[in-house]
């Protein structure tokens, strides 16, 4: 990319024919087979942009003429990239394996899980909680199913048993980061 510059005036130019600083027209051919002196005796520089730092993004640029290059510099402010999208669902071995290293479920917990021989005592408190009809179907689905939903309400409750004291934002932020963590397990 290049620039004319004319007085003090730098504009960036257009991909086609070109006016220089005397008011001489050049074809486009000027910027790809000229040498850089030909192109810089006619007013033509090279842009070179400068970085835009980390943690920043830019907003605007303004081009300065610094020796036989025009430079973009750029307006920059302060930038934090959204989190990750929340996944919908975990594998249960996601699941489990994130339970237990967020210390909501205990290492052995965990493993009786994965083995179909016991649940956390974080989900039996939940599910003794339900009708017994419900309960079986919590315990049954617990057991066999192929995903962890996040929108689940068995799993919200065990969130909210293993997060006493918890705000339901809190919760909801808690478990979004969990699922964001645990899907790359």
């Amino acid at each position: 990319m290049y620039a004319i510059v004319r007085g003090t005036s730098v504009q960036t130019l257009q991909h086609g024919p070109f006016v220089d600083a005397g008011g001489v027209l050049h074809p486009v051919e000027a910027l790809t087979h000229w040498s850089d002196a030909e192109r810089l005796a006619v007013g033509v520089y090279p842009i070179v942009d400068d970085a835009v730092p980390a943690g920043e993004r830019a907003t605007g640029w303004s081009l300065e003429l610094d020796g036989d290059v025009v430079r973009r510099r750029w307006t920059t402010e302060a930038y934090t990239p959204p989190p990750a999208p929340v996944p919908d669902s975990v594998t249960p071995r996601q699941l489990m394996l994130g339970l237990a290293a967020a210390g909501w479920i205990t290492a052995a917990e965990a493993e009786a899980w994965a083995q179909r021989t016991g649940l956390p005592a974080t989900m039996l408190a939940v599910i003794g909680q339900l009708p017994p009809d419900q309960a079986l179907s919590a315990r049954v689905t617990a057991y066999t199913m192929s995903a962890a939903y996040r929108s689940d309400p068995l799993l919200r409750a065990a969130a909210v048993v293993a997060m006493p004291g918890s705000t339901d934002a809190e919760i909801d932020a808690a478990l979004d980061d969990a699922f964001r963590a645990w899907s790359v397990l």
